[in-house]
């Protein structure tokens, strides 16, 4: 649950999805209209946001390989679409 807020703010800082404010299906819809994020790295964060909405609304329990693999998913997803800086040195 906090995982999934973590990866909201990078989604607003990035992208300027204002997950924080939207639904999982809101989200997942902006996310789709971005040409940046491949379609292996979208269907990840939304397994992702789904469990995270399990463990929120319906009280599931994830267990440590869940966490892990949710852990390992968001920071693939953050990895995957950073975009580096553009550095000029003056000459």
């Amino acid at each position: 649950s906090e995982l999934s807020e973590i990866v909201w703010i990078y989604l607003e800082e990035r992208f300027s999805i204002t997950a924080c404010e939207m639904t999982t299906e809101e989200i997942l819809e902006q996310m789709k209209r971005c040409s940046e994020i491949s379609a292996s790295d979208f269907e990840n964060i939304k397994k992702m946001f789904y469990i995270s909405d399990l463990v929120k609304f319906a009280k599931y329990e994830s267990d440590d390989f869940a966490d892990k693999n949710a852990w390992n998913v968001s920071k693939d997803f953050v990895n995957n679409t950073t975009v580096e800086p553009n550095i000029q040195t003056e000459e």
